[in-house]
């Protein structure tokens, strides 16, 4: 890899993993927020739901954008915004305050990932585009970390408010590493069809427009995979808000404890990227149908691991020590090591390295089959699909845990998957086909491009 490609990588992953760490900095706090703010499981809900949906909307907006200004630009823009309100979030102190200042800071951060993976599939060729999107997908679970990790230690002491303040704070200086340090690449240099008119000084002058628009849709691949987005992150956004306080609620963890043992699926999920982003590409060379294979073998691993899991239920914890050191020793020897709560610890993760093979792979597929000059608005029509789902899951989760339980609730989101696996089967028969169609369109405006170049 060049060094300035890498350079620019890495700052990207960086802000990338900040908006990650924001969006789940509420879950180990929710006891603390609903405390402070006099409010119901249902209204917490919501905020997350606003949140999300407001991200979503977003997408769409800056995906768009993406294929016309410049993208640096744009995630610049973006990047200031979502540091603000995050920084505002720490000192709002009622419910209406916290609605509004979570659906700005949202606004903001719907800006970066529609026109981040747009931007790194024109760093890499096709196949190697799984490896980057598996180190994309893991910002999730390393930002959700990050972010569960900063508000577990730092909320019971200082308030639910003040790990937004570090993050934001983060974000500030992730900032000016970003504009000094990421280069911003061509569209369509990484296209083999291309690749070599573009270095001999032609522009890739394609742009979006209303017969390209028309064009996503002709492609049935494109159909299915913003179709899976819903029921595929419906789940998401059930576990990633509820999951922690099942544990506390249930199971009498704390919630530093609560949010371990969540972290446990979550880094799964990061393995499971890594492997899965990999692997996909190995088998793409192969395989035509390689990614997908593993898409719908994720799917239907964490669809029956994670209902497992959940089924059985842990041992409750009667710690006692309320030293930080002592209360890990403790949960670890006492807890995990002597009682069943162990295997199923380790079978979350199982589930969660499942649950990762999608992400890379899926999003390997959107772009292969899609041409450079409408990849932004594609990006934004599967993340914010994705994130539709995602923020109808806090409130239903909320209004599921309020009526049935905690425990039924999250096994309502594992089911939740088996649309998702249903959706990805056609992808079989569409993907090769629209992306052998793609790759000689490219071809085709490659020749017309040298040509002018004569």
């Amino acid at each position: 890899m060049r060094r300035n490609v890498f350079i620019s990588v890495l700052v990207l992953l960086i802000l990338g993993g900040l908006n990650y760490a924001d969006q789940n900095a509420m879950a180990p706090n929710i006891v603390l927020i609903k405390k402070g703010l006099n409010i119901t499981d249902s209204q917490v809900g919501l905020v997350g739901s606003i949140y999300i949906l407001s991200v979503a909307i977003s997408m769409f907006i800056f995906g768009y954008l993406a294929d016309i200004y410049s993208r640096k630009k744009l995630i610049l823009i973006g990047a200031l915004f979502w540091s603000i309100f995050a920084y505002l979030t720490s000192v709002a102190n009622s419910y209406h305050m916290l609605l509004l200042v979570r659906f700005f800071t949202g606004v903001g951060i719907g800006s970066f990932f529609p026109v981040a993976f747009a931007m790194v599939a024109d760093y890499f060729p096709p196949f190697d585009r799984g490896k980057i999107y598996a180190w994309m997908n893991i910002i999730p679970a390393l930002g959700a970390a990050g972010g569960v990790a900063v508000a577990a230690i730092y909320g019971s002491v200082y308030g639910w408010g003040f790990p937004f303040r570090i993050i934001a704070i983060c974000g500030f200086i992730s900032i000016v590493l970003f504009y000094f340090l990421l280069k911003e690449p061509k569209k369509g240099e990484s296209e083999p069809e291309l690749e070599r008119v573009l270095k001999e000084g032609e522009v890739y002058d394609y742009r979006i427009n209303w017969e390209a628009f028309k064009g996503i849709w002709k492609k049935r691949t494109n159909i299915y995979l913003i179709a899976q987005s819903i029921p595929g992150s419906v789940p998401w956004g059930i576990i990633t808000t509820w999951m922690i306080t099942f544990f506390v609620v249930t199971y009498n963890m704390p919630i530093l404890l609560a949010t371990i043992f969540s972290a446990s699926f979550l880094a799964g999920c990061g393995f499971g990227a890594i492997i899965g982003g990999y692997l996909g590409d190995s088998l793409e060379k192969k395989y035509a149908t390689g990614r997908v294979t593993l898409c719908v073998m994720g799917q239907t691993g964490v669809l029956v691991l994670l209902t497992l899991a959940l089924l059985i239920n842990l041992p409750v914890y009667n710690g006692t020590s309320s030293s930080f050191g002592n209360m890990i020793l403790e949960f670890i020897q006492d807890y995990l090591l002597k009682t069943k709560a162990g295997w199923i610890f380790d079978l979350y993760f199982v589930a969660g390295i499942f649950a990762g093979f999608a992400a890379p792979n899926m999003g390997a597929m959107a772009v292969n089959v899609n041409f450079p000059e409408v990849r932004g608005t594609v990006w934004a029509l599967n993340l914010a699909t994705n994130l539709i789902g995602r923020g109808a899951g806090p409130l239903i989760g909320g209004i599921l845990g309020e009526a049935l339980g905690l425990k039924n609730a999250l096994i309502f989101a594992s089911l939740f998957f088996i649309f998702s696996v249903i959706l990805f089967i056609p992808t079989y028969w569409t993907k090769p086909y629209d992306e052998m169609i793609t790759r000689k369109e490219l071809a085709i405006r490659a020749k017309s491009l040298k040509e002018e170049v004569v």
